[in-house]
């Protein structure tokens, strides 16, 4: 199985849709419930490349990098 994950920051699902159909036609699956851990980006995708919630990695306004080694 391939798998591809496509992060993008400020485009919502329902233009991704309208604006990308070869690229969703191509997908075996697509998921469609998906949420975000936070409301911005870096808690956000330190949650995507950690598995962890943000109040576990650490990510927050005054700490605006990922640090941990988890």
């Amino acid at each position: 199985m391939n798998l591809g994950v496509i992060i993008l920051d400020t485009l919502g699902y329902q233009t991704a849709i309208e604006e990308m159909p070869s690229l969703w036609a191509r997908a075996d699956r697509v998921f469609t419930s998906m949420y975000s851990t936070s409301r911005w980006t870096t808690p956000a995708h330190a949650s995507l490349f950690t598995g962890l919630y943000p109040t576990e990695v650490g990510t927050h306004a005054e700490n605006k990098h990922l640090t941990t080694s988890q």
